[in-house]
């Protein structure tokens, strides 16, 4: 087991989301990681990349396979991670992930 404060070398990137190749790979992640109640409509959240203040970022590894990808809306005062996902076939193969909570930065 891994203890609090351990730094884990994971074979993983998170960049930026390049919405001409990765957009369709990531709402297949968020489909197949959340129930249809709480994901966007496709249209709604092809809309949503291009607003200022909402980014996703990919989480790819480092032969640049998609892995899962953490979308971000910045508050005046705050982040807030609205969703952190996971490929499936990519979980619990103890590379380091962890479960997320939902997360508010304050800057």
């Amino acid at each position: 087991m891994i203890k609090e404060g351990s730094i884990v070398d994971v074979d993983v990137n998170l960049g930026p989301l390049d919405p001409g190749g990765d957009f369709e790979k990531v709402y297949a992640i968020m489909e197949e990681a959340f129930p249809p109640a709480e994901t966007w409509p496709y249209e709604k959240a092809k809309e949503l990349i291009a607003e200022p203040d909402y980014r996703i970022l990919c989480v790819k590894s480092k032969k640049e396979k998609l892995a899962g990808f953490l979308a971000i809306r910045d508050f005046p005062t705050f982040n807030f991670a609205e969703y952190f996902a996971i490929r499936k076939s990519m979980r619990g193969g103890r590379g380091g992930w962890a479960q997320p909570h939902y997360s508010v930065i304050w800057i």
